[in-house]
């Protein structure tokens, strides 16, 4: 699925990547592919949403890591358990065939957080204020101007003329007046996306701080890369993401598990996923989102933790914070 484009409206259009309803999602191949196909049919899709990105052949089935079959693919449709609209070798990976059973998986890919980012950044600069690319001079000569889509109009102020709404000396009574206020709109921008920026050493079987240290984005520079934490610079309801991959050399990872810190406390918002029993392990992956009410001054970090591994890191293929302010 195409990312990019000097049209404005292509973002306004494309809808964002939607996961799976639960953590975890798996299934298999029913039926081998080739390298070109772009219907792909599954033993279940249950519980899988359109459109979406999916990885096949990350492992095999003793749980070994195959690099050379390993795809990425997005689609736009889902019927019964096939994948429609398939797009193969998306996020520059090698179209490939694979074979009957061959392991699918949803992750969080680099393709879903650049198509997160770029959808935001149409109407954002780089450090969050609103960007006036996109004006533009309108001419009304009717209540309203078709934008080109099917269901999209910009009301033009005949259009206001033509309701029929008086409005004398900016005073107004209302009749059968209800007025709903929900959360305001920030008036601050609070954005940061942060990563590691190289692999980070750790010990098996000790719960470890996450030293993010690089940054894609910080708009008031609201994360610390010395201790690795996020303030909070005003009261408000915060999108947090995370994400964690944790390696081992030795393929010996039997288990795997990510919290939170509020204000250097633990939340007990434990995500865990074990290795396959018998197998070797050499890396998983780990996903964690939740809105916070974070108070001014609050702080939020991440620690890590794996058990039965030999050589154990943080990768940077994979590990990263994003943090949005919602609403206040």
């Amino acid at each position: 699925m195409a990312r990019y484009s000097s049209d404005p409206f292509f973002y306004a259009m494309t809808s964002l990547f939607k996961a799976p309803t639960s953590n975890f999602w798996s299934t298999t191949l029913n039926g081998a592919i080739d390298d070109s196909v772009d219907s792909i049919t599954l033993n279940s899709a249950t519980g899988l949403q359109a459109p979406g990105y999916l990885i096949i052949d990350r492992e095999d089935g003793n749980g070994n890591i195959t690099s050379d079959k390993r795809e990425i693919i997005s689609f736009t449709g889902i019927s019964t358990n096939t994948l429609t609209g398939v797009t193969r070798g998306a996020d520059n990976s090698t179209a490939t065939s694979h074979s009957d059973g061959a392991l699918v998986e949803a992750t969080f890919t680099v393709g879903i957080h650049n198509d997160s980012r770029d959808w935001a950044v149409v109407e954002h600069n780089q450090d969050g204020t609103h960007s006036d690319a996109l004006v533009t001079t309108l001419k009304a000569t009717g209540a309203e101007i078709d934008t080109g889509t099917e269901d999209a109009k910009i009301v033009t102020p005949k259009a206001i003329a033509d309701s029929k709404v008086v409005i004398a000396d900016k005073t107004q009574t209302l009749t059968n007046k209800t007025i709903i206020m929900g959360d305001s709109m920030p008036s601050t921008n609070v954005r940061c996306g942060i990563k590691l920026s190289s692999s980070q050493s750790i010990s098996s079987e000790t719960w470890t701080t996450i030293e993010f240290n690089s940054k894609d984005f910080d708009s008031g520079n609201d994360f610390n890369t010395t201790t690795h934490k996020f303030t909070a610079p005003v009261d408000g309801y915060y999108l947090v993401v995370c994400m964690l991959r944790v390696g081992d050399v030795g393929g010996k990872i039997t288990r795997t598990e990510m919290v939170p810190y509020k204000n250097d406390s633990n939340t007990s918002e434990y995500q865990m996923i074990n290795g396959l029993a018998g197998t070797n392990t050499y890396n998983v992956s780990l996903t964690y989102s939740k809105i916070y009410y974070l108070s001014s001054g609050d702080t939020i970090f991440f620690k890590g933790y794996t058990l039965g591994a030999t050589s154990p890191s943080f990768n940077p293929q994979g590990t990263f914070l994003s943090i949005h302010l919602l609403s206040t």
